[in-house]
């Protein structure tokens, strides 16, 4: 019975059962300590991407000329549509 640890009958006790649970997470949480230590150098030696605020600009412009551009055509074909009777 020194195996079991006190255990009746061969089974766990249910506080062997929480300690033993208790532990595996305290070996969890020591591991994560341990990866993010490791990673903590490789997130300082990857650059990050600067933002490129010329190109955003002239993404939004050339957007906001697209959208005026279908705001017209709409403009229109509905006019035409008007002038037919075949309205919505």
């Amino acid at each position: 019975m020194a195996d079991n640890k006190g255990s009746v009958n061969g089974r766990v006790t249910t506080a062997q059962h929480y300690e033993a649970i208790i532990n595996v997470k305290d070996e969890l949480k020591d591991t994560e300590r341990r990866i993010l230590a490791e990673i903590k150098p490789l997130v300082a030696m990857c650059y990050q991407v600067d933002t490129n605020k010329n190109e955003i600009d002239k993404l939004r412009t050339r957007s906001n000329i697209i959208d005026a551009i279908n705001g017209l055509f709409a403009i229109v074909v509905a006019s035409v549509a008007a002038a037919f009777g075949k309205a919505p």
